[in-house]
């Protein structure tokens, strides 16, 4: 029997004691059209109560795009958009999210994501993340549990998923200090760190709790490789004897504070559970797995709230808890009920991210305009309307790509400054050069923060690369000799996913008309519209 949770966080979590001794009682997975009902429900009665009316349905273009960016991280392409919105199908939009999240395009791109989370910012061997790149990919494609993915990820000892225990190192020297924050934030939406040196000044948790999480890794330390050129993996013995490194891990499975944990310096905190006691763990060999086994359960009363709130934010731009790592008591979940119901069939459905993306995306909420209305232009919380979200460095560059028709794209070595003006390596494939050029340092910046700069805007407007005079999908419209107002719409089905207006048609054919041929006119336009805002949005 476990210990309770500070009561302030069990409350808040609709729970007062965890038991882990005891299953859960299971229910029965329901069809994504149902979770959806529930959803636009709760979402339907605040918005109710606080008098605040929802967006309109959004177009099929605008729909179209939506899902392709967010399943995929990629711009649809002109022939399918043309098919989707000329289809007259009643069910062509559940169609298409099934398609999209059966593509292998879904999981490259939630690896994507979640590669640079796990290991953010680190110097990887490129064997190394490209391994946990396809490795991450391929379990998402085949829909592997997310407790399966994060268990491996929290206990391998060789492969791609130690890049999460790697990713985690000071000097080359593992930190159990930056496992235990990165875990709790990571998987359990926890902000642990602030009870490292102290006790959390904001919360019920104790400076215990944070190197009592720590001590579960307080036992790994690397393992050299067996042969040269190849990777080395984890260990964990009963002793951790590197003088250089952490702390060292005494036999019973206590760890030793450092002198940066304050007051507490010198003290031996048992491993233990966050709000429970200390389990009964060997006293040498893997320890790991234990945290793996509890972290993952279904009784868990983190690990399901967490990974729902973060598939949530994705695809609204807002956790329903916000800022999604932050599970506290003094700051609620926007929709309580809907979070612990959503939380519930996570749970049901085997942790089933495919299946908790089908419901999200199947929602009336989801598929609402982006564009607010005079009345509920100011709402942040209560889901009126989905957020504009800005592209990922990596979408921005697979959709300048597809929009110009070229196989790659190389940012000059010269003008490598990053959003804060640091300078950036360029070294990698293309893609890596162009999201290091692009990606943001700043930790707190969302979904919906536009973080670019002014090297970047210059980059995209100036760069030889975006100016070269003619691209291949100029080239095929020159090729194809359509009629100015066909090639407008073309130009429009690659770029924005929708036809142009006819007040945007009338200016651009003017000035096409005005150009000496062709093949300018038409780059002109494609320049345009990649630089235009609405390419760089997801909404």
């Amino acid at each position: 029997m476990t210990a309770p949770l500070p009561a302030a966080l069990a409350l808040f979590l609709g729970l007062w004691t965890i038991d882990l001794d005891s299953p859960a009682p299971q229910r029965a997975v329901r069809q994504p059209a149902a979770v959806a009902a529930l959803i636009d429900r709760e979402i339907d009665k605040q918005l109710a109560e606080a008098k605040i009316p929802a967006s309109p349905p959004a177009d099929d273009a605008e729909f179209l795009r939506r899902a392709c960016l967010d399943i995929t991280g990629r711009l649809p392409a002109p022939e399918k958009v043309i098919a989707f919105l000329d289809s007259q199908e009643p069910d062509k939009r559940r169609r298409l999210l099934d398609d999209l999240l059966n593509s292998s395009d879904y999981g490259q791109h939630f690896a994507t994501l979640w590669r640079d989370r796990v290991a953010p910012g680190m110097t990887l061997d490129a064997n190394l993340k490209n391994g946990l790149q396809q490795w991450l990919a391929g379990r998402f494609n085949e829909n592997a549990g997310w407790d399966r993915v994060v268990a491996e990820l929290l206990t391998a000892e060789a492969g791609p998923p130690t890049a999460f225990v790697l990713a985690q190192s000071d000097n080359n020297q593992l930190q159990p200090n930056l496992l235990a924050s990165a875990t709790a934030r990571l998987f359990l939406g926890v902000q642990l760190q602030c009870a490292e040196c102290h006790h959390h000044p904001f919360s019920d948790w104790k400076q215990a709790d944070f190197w009592g999480l720590a001590a579960f890794f307080g036992r790994v330390k690397r393992q050299p490789a067996q042969a040269k050129g190849a990777p080395g993996g984890l260990t964990e013995a009963a002793v951790a004897t590197d003088k250089k490194g952490p702390p060292p891990m005494p036999p019973g499975n206590f760890i030793v504070l450092p002198p940066t944990a304050g007051k507490g310096a010198g003290k031996r905190v048992p491993a233990k559970f966050l709000g429970a006691d200390a389990p009964d763990l060997p006293g040498e060999g893997a320890i790991r797995p234990k945290l793996a086994a509890w972290l993952t359960a279904t009784e868990n009363p983190f690990f399901a709230e967490a990974a729902v709130n973060r598939l949530w934010a994705h695809f609204f731009g807002r956790g329903l808890v916000d800022p999604v790592d932050d599970f506290s008591d003094t700051n609620p979940p926007s929709h309580p009920e809907l979070l612990r119901e959503l939380a519930a069939e996570f749970r049901a459905s085997g942790f089933d991210l495919k299946h908790l993306a089908r419901c999200i995306t199947a929602s009336r909420a989801y598929q609402r305009t982006s564009r607010p209305l005079p009345e509920n232009q100011k709402d942040k919380t209560l889901v009126s309307r989905p957020a504009v979200k800005v592209f990922t460095p990596e979408m921005h560059y697979d959709a300048l790509t597809a929009a110009l028709g070229l196989p790659a794209l190389k940012i000059d070595p010269g003008k490598a400054i990053s959003a804060e003006g640091r300078s950036v390596k360029t070294a990698g494939s293309p893609r890596d050069s162009f999201a290091a050029f692009f990606r943001t340092q700043d930790s707190d910046a969302g979904p919906t923060d536009y973080t670019h700069g002014i090297p970047q805007a210059l980059s995209l407007m100036n760069d030889p690369e975006f100016n070269r005079g003619t691209y291949p999908a100029v080239e095929q419209l020159v090729k194809a000799n359509l009629p100015p107002e066909k090639a407008l719409e073309a130009l429009y089905l690659r770029t924005l996913s929708r036809r142009p207006t006819e007040v945007e048609s009338k200016l651009l054919r003017a000035y096409l008309a005005r150009q000496p041929d062709a093949a300018k006119g038409y780059a002109g336009v494609l320049w345009i519209l990649v630089n235009a805002q609405e390419f760089v949005l997801n909404h």
